[in-house]
């Protein structure tokens, strides 16, 4: 199927956004292009909370456009969230052709980077187990990341 890119795309780490893990450093991790060029498009999973949402600030900060997709409005200013609950893989897809038609093009003429932060696991115990929620999380965790990017 069409993903949601025809460009190469950049999937970072949910590490990047309090310290360096790829440096014997502990100074920030910058994403910021050369010059004064815009850094480019993000397109960030989950961006609406918790890890999700400090990429998101993170990335404004930095002067990214940036797209969440979520199920909940991303409480920044600025930022375009696409209403979607990845646990559904059809809706995996929908979230996909709304970001590339709202995007009008963009992809073609930036870099453009998807971030995966949207998880959930909601057993942690074999006692616990849960086949509808193991199904949830195996979609959300590592279907969704590929349908989207597909």
């Amino acid at each position: 199927g069409q993903g949601i890119l025809s460009n190469p795309v950049v999937m970072l780490s949910r590490g990047w956004v309090g310290r360096s893990r790829f440096r014997n450093t502990s100074a920030p991790c910058r994403f910021l292009s050369a010059g004064n060029k815009p850094p480019g498009v993000a397109i960030v999973s989950g961006g609406s909370s918790g890890i999700g949402l400090r990429v998101v600030r993170r990335l404004m900060e930095e002067g990214w456009l940036v797209h969440n997709i979520s199920r909940s409005v991303c409480p920044v200013p600025g930022i375009r969230t696409h209403s979607f609950d990845l646990t559904c893989v059809d809706e995996a897809r929908g979230a996909a052709r709304s970001v590339v038609e709202t995007m009008g093009g963009a992809e073609s003429r930036s870099r453009v980077s998807f971030i995966h932060c949207a998880s959930v696991f909601r057993a942690d115990s074999i006692k616990a187990f849960n086949v509808k929620d193991m199904r949830d999380s195996l979609n959300i965790n590592v279907i969704a990341p590929g349908v989207i990017l597909g």
